[in-house]
């Protein structure tokens, strides 16, 4: 929304798992629609670790057990109320900036988890095309947070759009 509200305050931008419109992220259908359910009715503590991890990538979740352990200890530390992970559910949902993307003169770096659960890789793809000064970065064996997932390849990426050669 910086970017948007103040234009002349912002030279670079990165987007990562970023959707111009909350309608554009995808829940996968039934079954994780019923997976976010039955987060939310876990305990505060229980209920943002489940979340957290329901959006990691499958082969991730399944191949750093010690990751995973990490996150969910980090997200059971001091963990928001239902009614503010609700609050954040509703506001990604209603989120919509489809509009307003013309006012965006930053250089843009757009990064995508190609096995993102959330939000389609074409959605992304789109996204890139419609800013006018944008790079549009797919991360392979990545999920929607691809910054818990491949941390080091996001900073680099990062890196090298703030700091070009």
């Amino acid at each position: 929304w910086l970017a948007l509200d103040a234009p002349d305050r912002v030279a670079g931008l990165v987007l990562a798992s970023t959707p111009t419109r909350g309608r554009a992220l995808h829940t996968g259908g039934w079954r994780r629609a019923v997976d976010f359910a039955r987060c939310m009715v876990r305990p505060a503590r229980a209920a943002e670790a489940c979340l957290a991890v329901r959006v990691l990538s499958e082969r991730f979740v399944a191949t750093h057990p010690a990751a995973i352990a990490d996150i969910r200890a980090r997200a059971s530390m001091r963990p928001a109320s239902h009614r503010g992970l609700l609050t954040l559910l509703a506001a990604a949902a209603t989120h919509d900036v489809d509009g307003h993307l013309d006012a965006i003169r930053a250089d843009v770096l757009v990064i995508a988890g190609a096995d993102d659960v959330l939000l389609p890789v074409a959605e992304q793809q789109r996204l890139a095309g419609r800013l006018g000064r944008s790079c549009f970065v797919v991360i392979p064996d990545a999920g929607h947070d691809v910054s818990a997932e491949v941390p080091d390849a996001v900073a680099a990426l990062v890196a090298a759009h703030a700091l070009p050669a």
